[in-house]
């Protein structure tokens, strides 16, 4: 991010990893401009501007109409879509005031472009801008790296990946014995999170649990950052039950435990979500419960993300290899044994 960066910037590191800094540091060094962070989910935008207040460091949240600057301007995807933003953006750039266009959890402009309009059109307004871009995730497959450049645009960016495993995590698949270890719990910050397929499931299961449960339909943006509030500071309950609305970004350092109900149906889903737990770097689990009536889908053609969720589900080999091997690079693969409970 120096005088001479690359214009185009990939970084895939592990969830909890400190992706973060990546923006932070190069916004507090001497000279620096004005970085504008583009952030998909409301639950990532309310713990990126807790974590900015945390640190002291200067923001503004953009809004159509804002001519306001600061050293980190936070911006939704669906505001970053409009002629707005491409004439506020730009004329920082003439004045050459903008250093960079940061993306969060960018796999989304690929996984969420089919039911996100902002998400497949996000690229294009993002190439009219003129300055580096840098896109931040910890779930880009190699398989799906092509797709990304293209879909994207990206012409020869320069990528920085390493290993997405995440050794404190404990990764369990199991057939409907209740909710999990709640031996883990130490304090009563620790948290749990209850991952449902559907939002009816969602509302049967935190009603019956008489915990909070959030969708993407959980009402306006305070609404549900409300919501989150409520949850991580609930004296009587540690649970929410929500469906992957919470998934990409969420960063609350101690979530002691990430429950999934029902088979997820892709890896890199699943990766987002147990991502969720330990990033305080202390031991957690992600939990898998599956129907009883839960079989493979074996012998018919699937997406390759869908064959490698299945693959986990089938436990036949380590948990964390078979991760690995569908999200790292050669390099950085964990080994793939026998060993289903390595």
């Amino acid at each position: 991010m120096g005088p001479r960066a690359p214009e185009q910037v990939i970084v895939v590191l592990a969830t909890g990893s400190g992706k973060t800094l990546v923006f932070m540091v190069g916004a507090t060094l001497a000279g620096a401009e004005t970085t504008i962070l583009i952030l998909p989910t409301v639950a990532l935008r309310g713990n990126m501007l807790e974590r900015l207040d945390k640190v002291a460091l200067k923001h503004h949240i953009w809004r159509p109409g804002s001519k306001k600057s600061a050293p980190i301007v936070v911006v939704s995807a669906e505001a970053a879509c409009t002629e707005a933003f491409l004439e506020y953006a730009n004329r920082l750039s003439d004045r050459q005031c903008l250093d960079r266009i940061v993306i969060d959890e960018c796999h989304l402009t690929i996984t969420a472009s089919c039911y996100r309009r902002s998400m497949s059109q996000l690229a294009w307004h993002v190439r009219q801008i003129r300055t580096q871009t840098v896109w931040l995730t910890a779930t880009l497959p190699p398989i799906y790296q092509e797709l990304f450049f293209e879909h994207n645009k990206l012409v020869r960016p320069h990528i920085v990946r390493e290993s997405t495993n995440r050794p404190n995590i404990r990764y369990i698949v199991q057939q409907e014995r209740g909710l999990g270890n709640l031996y883990l719990f130490k304090s009563e910050r620790d948290r749990v999170i209850i991952y449902c397929p559907t939002k009816d499931l969602v509302a049967e299961l935190a009603d019956m649990l008489g915990c909070p449960s959030y969708t993407a339909e959980s009402g306006t943006e305070e609404e549900k950052m409300a919501i989150i509030e409520r949850w991580l500071t609930a004296a009587d309950s540690p649970i929410i039950v929500a469906t992957s609305a919470l998934g990409p970004g969420f960063d609350y350092p101690h979530i002691r435990l990430v429950i999934h109900v029902d088979a997820p149906s892709l890896l890199t889903d699943f990766s987002q979500e147990s991502g969720r737990a330990g990033r305080d770097g202390e031991v957690a689990e992600s939990i898998i419960l599956l129907s009883a009536a839960w079989q493979p889908q074996l012998g018919r053609p699937v997406a390759a993300d869908k064959e490698a969720m299945q693959l986990y589900l089938l436990q036949e080999y380590c948990s964390r290899g078979v991760l690995s091997q569908f999200l790292d690079s050669k390099p950085d693969y964990q080994p793939f044994s026998y060993d289903f409970a390595c």
